[in-house]
C-alpha cells in the first residue's frame, strides 16, 4: 500500500492527464457515435424513398405544383416509397411481395390469378434488370406517377436508352395504399340512370386509363320492338360528353352490331370504351346515344340505311 501510495504522490500529476485523456477520448468516441447513427438514420430514411440506386425521383413539374392542394408532402412520401417498393419487389423477381402491393381493382381489371401477372407483366417487363425513374405526373384525386423503365447496363453490359414508359396510381383501399399499374387510373362506381318511352339506361360504373374510359352500361328495351342502340351511319352518334363539350367518341369499331341489338322487353349489360384522355381539368359528364334504331326487323329492309328515320336519342349523366 505504501508504495501505490508512493507512486501516485510521485506520478500524480501524469495520472491525472492519463485519466483526463481517458475522458475525453471516451466522450469523444461516443460523440462521433451518436452522429453515425444519426447520419445512417437519415440515409436508411431516404432510402425508403429511394429505395436503391436503382431509382431516381424527379421533383413534381408545373402540372403537379398547380393541383398540389390535394396531398400533404407526408401523403406523397409514403406514396413514393409504396411504388419504390413495388418497383424493387418486381426487379429482384418477388413476385407475391409485388402482386401484393396492387389494387383489388387492378387485380380483377388485369391479373385475376398471381400466374396472369407473372406471365403478362413480371416476365414482360422484368425479364432482366431494370433501373427506373418515378416522377408525380398529376397530383389531384388521383396521384399519377409516369414511370420510366429501363435496362440495367451495369448487370446486362449492354447500354440501351429505351424507356418502358407506363403510369402508376397510387389509391386508397381499406385505410391503406395500393398501386394500379399499366396506364389503369381507377374503378369508379356511378349507378345512375335515364329512360324514355323506348329505353332506360343505367350506368353502372367507369374503368379510368390514361387514353380512354369503359362505361358498364345496363340497356333495357321498354317496347314491344327489336331496337339497336346505334345504326353505324355515322361516326358521332354514340359519345360521351366533357365538362367543356367536347364530345369523345365510341370505339364502335370494336362492338359488333349484334352486341347492340336488344329484343323486345329484355336488357343488356354492355362495356363500351369511349376516346377520353384523363386529365383533372376536363370531366366527363354525360354519355348521349343519338341514333337509337327503334324497329331493327324495318331497318334491315331499308335498301339505303341513311333514309330510315324511326329513331330516339337519349343522354344519361356520369
Amino acid at each position: 500500500m505504501h508504495k501505490i501510495l508512493s507512486f501516485y504522490n510521485s506520478n500524480r500529476r501524469v495520472i491525472w492527464i492519463a485519466i483526463l485523456a481517458i475522458a475525453l477520448m471516451i466522450i469523444l468516441l461516443q460523440t462521433l457515435n451518436n452522429d453515425a447513427k444519426k447520419r445512417n438514420s437519415e440515409i436508411n430514411t431516404n432510402d425508403e424513398i429511394n429505395s436503391s440506386s436503382n431509382t431516381t425521383i424527379y421533383p413534381n413539374n408545373q402540372e403537379d405544383s398547380l393541383s398540389s392542394n390535394y396531398n400533404s408532402e407526408k401523403i406523397q412520401d409514403e406514396k413514393l416509397k409504396l411504388i419504390s417498393a413495388f418497383l424493387e419487389k418486381s426487379n429482384n423477381g418477388k413476385i407475391e411481395e409485388a402482386y401484393d402491393l396492387l389494387s383489388t381493382d387492378c387485380k380483377e381489371e388485369m391479373f385475376p390469378v398471381l400466374e396472369k401477372f407473372k406471365n403478362d407483366y413480371m416476365n414482360l417487363v422484368f425479364n432482366t434488370a431494370k433501373t427506373y425513374d418515378i416522377k408525380l405526373w398529376m397530383s389531384g384525386k388521383y396521384s399519377i406517377y409516369k414511370i420510366s423503365i429501363y435496362e440495367n447496363a451495369l448487370a446486362t453490359g449492354v447500354v440501351n436508352n429505351n424507356a418502358i414508359d407506363s403510369y402508376y396510381t397510387v389509391v386508397e383501399e381499406n385505410n391503406d395504399y395500393k398501386i394500379n399499374i399499366n396506364n389503369f387510373i381507377a374503378k369508379e362506381e356511378l349507378n345512375t340512370e335515364n329512360s324514355n318511352d323506348y329505353v332506360r339506361i343505367n350506368v353502372i360504373s367507369r374503368k379510368i386509363y390514361i387514353d380512354y374510359e369503359e362505361y358498364e352500361i345496363k340497356i333495357t328495351n321498354n317496347t314491344q320492338k327489336t331496337i339497336l342502340m346505334d345504326g353505324y351511319r355515322k361516326n358521332n352518334s354514340m359519345y360521351l360528353q366533357d365538362s367543356v363539350g367536347g364530345k369523345k367518341t365510341a370505339y364502335t369499331n370494336e362492338i359488333p352490331e349484334r352486341l347492340l341489338i336488344i329484343n323486345p322487353l329484355l336488357s343488356i349489360t354492355r362495356t363500351i370504351k369511349f376516346n377520353k384522355s384523363y386529365t383533372e381539368k376536363i370531366s366527363s359528364k354525360g354519355i348521349t346515344f343519338e341514333d337509337i334504331i327503334l324497329d331493327y326487323d324495318e331497318y334491315k329492309k331499308q335498301e339505303n340505311k341513311q333514309e330510315y328515320s324511326n329513331v330516339s336519342n337519349i343522354n344519361v349523366g356520369v
